[in-house]
Order: C-alpha cells, then structure tokens, then sequence
C-alpha cells in the first residue's frame, strides 16, 4: 500500500513536470508581460501610477520610427518613415521600396499622456546591452553606451547613466530614443521607466561575478567529467558531460553568458551570428546525449527514464527557440527541468550513496535555478531589477556545493573501502592465527 501511494504521487510529479512548465510559458507568451502598451505613438498615463508599478512600465508598442535619422541629435525634421511595433526588429519594415536589414541606426518617437509634472524618474534595462539615448521634450534624460552610425563606431553598454537633475513639469512628453548601428535592428528589448532614481555607477563586482560564474561553470563541466567517468566509467561520462554542454550552451546563448561574451567584447553584437541557430546549435549536444542514452539502454536500464526526459526536454526547447524568438531567456529553465526530472527518477533507482549524494546536489542547483527563472520570466513581482546578479550567486553557490559534496563523498567512499579492507585483512589475519593455534595448540 505505501510503495503504491509512493508511485501514486511520483506519477502526479511526473505529469505536473511535463506540463506545467509549457502551460506557464504559453500562458505568458499570449498574454505578454507588459499591459501598458504605447498605441498609435501615444501612452496614457492617467491609470498608471508609477510609485506603484515595481517593475516599471516598458517602452513598447506601436512608435512612429525614422530610419537612419537621429532626429533630435542632427536636429532632422521629416516625415517618419513607418510605424514600428516594440520590441522588435526594423528588418521586417521596407522603407522607400528597400526592405531593411539590422544595419543601419534609427530614432523612434511616441507621446507620454498625462505625467504627474514634478515627478522624478530613472530609465533602466534590466542589464540588457545596447546603445540609445533618450529624449524627453528634446533633454537628455538617459544614455547606454556610444552611439555610432556605423558599426565599428558604435559601442553597446550594459550600464544606463541617468541625468537625475532633471525632472519634467508637463503633463505631455515628447519621448525620442535614438539608437546606434548594433547590428542588432534596433530595440530588441525596450528600456523601461521606473518611478525615482537609482544609482547609475557601474558596480565592477557584477562583472567580477560574471566572469568568475563562466570559468567555473566551464571548470564543473570539466571536473564533472573527471569524477563521473570515476564513479560510472567513461560511457555515462561522456553521457553526463554532453548533458552539461548543452546546459552551458543554451546557459551561454540565451542568458548571462551573452552578457560575459559582451563584456569580453561589445562588438560581439556585430558578429554575423544568429541567434536561433546558435541556440538550435546547442540542443545537437542535448539530442546527441539522449541518442546515446537511449543505445545503452541495454546496458544500463536507469538511463532509459533519463533519455525520454533528454528527448522531452530537447523537443520542448527547440519549440520555444522556432515560434517564442522574444522569450529566449525561457530556453534554459524549461531544459534544466526535464534533465533534472530524469535525474529525479535516476536518483530513486540508484543504488549507491555516491550516485544518490550527487544527483541530490545536481538536483538543488537545476530545479531551484528553473523556478526562480520561471518566476521572473513571467515577471511576477517577486524580485528586483538586479535578480540576473542574484541568480548568478545562486548558481555559483549550487555548483561549489555540488562539486565539494562529490569530493567529500568520494573521500568518504575510499574511507569505507580502506575501512572495509582493513577489517577484511584483521579477520584473515584472526583465521589465520586460529588456524595455526588448531594446528600447533602447543
């Protein structure tokens, strides 16, 4: 009766598993993340009290664009050339005839309705790298980076600097974001605009954490390799170790490993890559460890849960990289939770405490990084502007304590075995001393 009501509730974690993470994910792609949307270039602020929206209120929507025209810089006036919808790329407009590419710089301009005049402000990111100025009533207000009209010139940045002395006394704003030539097409992700101010110095232990997060991450992978082809041999080595590229990979193209490759070299964004294919690129590492999962099979039947889990997981991720391209950040989280409910099933089945200790930690770092991602992706107010800083702690603290487990489970399993020996060799030697007494009594 206790083992059926176990697999009872294992099967219901199961189910849940599978699909309530794409629930969520569907649930936040069709309903978006931002309810104040910028209409026919104008955003009413009448209902919207910023004191009150934590989160701030995103700059997207329907913008009249003007391409390769700073218009408040240069001081142009002209006609817009289209109207654009945020966030998105200016290389699905065609403008005179002559569709766009993501090369080129641009303004985009809309109206604030009904401000609270005397109100101070900040603009911020989310620590999003990119180059843009804005404008309010033709000030100065925010900058990120250095602008360029070409590439070579233009220099994104994750840092804002906000001009905190001014503060406007209108109830209509005029709003002018000008944006360099990236490469990227534009704003990919609109700045947001948060009520107050905030401290603009660029903290230089963020980027001492993410540095430090990379080399460690890629130190587990190999190190991972190391202990595991002790404890399990060299074929679910290999098996784990391609599971852990994969989880780095996706790690590196969709979240804060992009933001170290920026830091490294902001021109990194002028690279002919593209995104999904980078993306899609590391999920051959996740499909190649479920191929290789499911052919040793035979061998080892606690791989046989693990590579459905891979496959789901695979699926699932190469779906959302194909039709969710502005929700990438979802990629990683929605992966970690398949592999790590394969390695939930592994841990049930196993059957030494190296393998259950290992797992156990594996399983901390992979499901509490997941939830708080899940969390913040639907942008449910549970935390700050700065969480990408506070998951990069977390995951550094998961890893040490992943890896200094495996180390003391290792040094305690050679501990029983040298216990074991020794207690194996004083019996033989009490045989061996009986045995000559039975024989030599005198």
């Amino acid at each position: 009766m206790k083992k059926r009501f176990v697999w009872i509730i294992f099967s219901l974690l199961i189910l849940l598993s599978v699909f309530l993470p794409p629930c969520i994910l569907l649930i936040n792609h069709t309903s978006g993340a931002n309810p104040y949307l910028v209409e026919n270039a104008t955003l009413n602020l009448n209902q919207i009290d910023l004191r009150k929206e934590k989160n701030g209120i995103y700059f997207s929507g329907e913008m009249e664009f003007y391409y390769n025209s700073w218009i408040c810089t240069d001081e142009e006036e002209k006609e817009k050339d289209a109207m654009i919808t945020l966030p998105g790329r200016f290389n699905e407009l065609t403008v005179d005839g002559e569709k766009l590419t993501n090369d080129g710089y641009a303004s985009y301009r809309f109206y604030l309705e009904n401000y609270r005049p005397g109100s101070s402000f900040a603009i911020t990111t989310d620590h999003y790298y990119s180059s843009f100025r804005i404008f309010f009533n033709r000030t100065l207000v925010a900058q990120s980076g250095t602008l360029g009209k070409t590439r070579n010139l233009d220099k994104p940045s994750m840092r804002v600097v906000n001009n905190n002395s001014y503060i406007p006394h209108e109830k209509r704003i005029e709003v002018i974001i000008e944006v360099g030539n990236s490469g990227q097409g534009g704003l990919v992700k609109g700045p947001k605009l948060i009520s107050g101010q905030i401290d603009t110095n660029e903290t230089r232990g963020g980027q001492l954490i993410l540095f430090s997060l990379m080399g460690l991450f890629l130190a587990c992978i190999i190190l991972q390799c190391i202990t595991t082809s002790i404890s399990y041999g060299a074929k679910t080595s290999a098996l784990i170790t391609f599971t852990s590229l994969s989880l780095f990979f996706n790690w590196l193209f969709s979240g804060e490993g992009l933001k170290i490759m920026l830091l490294i070299n902001p021109s990194f964004l002028t690279f002919p890559l593209n995104k999904t294919f980078s993306l899609l690129f590391a999920q051959l590492f996740i499909l190649f460890a479920f191929l290789f999962a499911w052919s040793q099979r035979s061998h080892n039947k606690q791989l046989i849960p693990y590579s459905i889990m891979l496959g789901i997981s695979s699926i699932f991720s190469i779906l959302a990289i194909l039709f969710m391209p502005m929700k990438w950040g979802v990629v990683f989280p929605l992966l970690s939770v398949y592999v790590a409910l394969g390695m939930i099933i592994m841990y049930i089945r196993a059957t030494n405490k190296f393998t259950m200790i290992n797992i156990t930690f594996m399983l901390f770092f992979l499901l509490v990084f997941s939830v708080f991602q899940i969390f913040y992706f639907n942008e449910w107010n549970f935390f700050t502007t700065n969480i990408s800083y506070s998951f990069s702690i977390l995951l550094l603290i998961a890893y040490l304590f992943i890896y200094f487990t495996i180390f003391f489970s290792i040094f305690r399993l050679r501990k029983e075995e040298e216990r074991k020996d020794k207690l194996l060799k004083e019996q033989s030697n009490l045989k061996n001393l009986a045995l000559k007494e039975q024989y030599n009594p005198n």
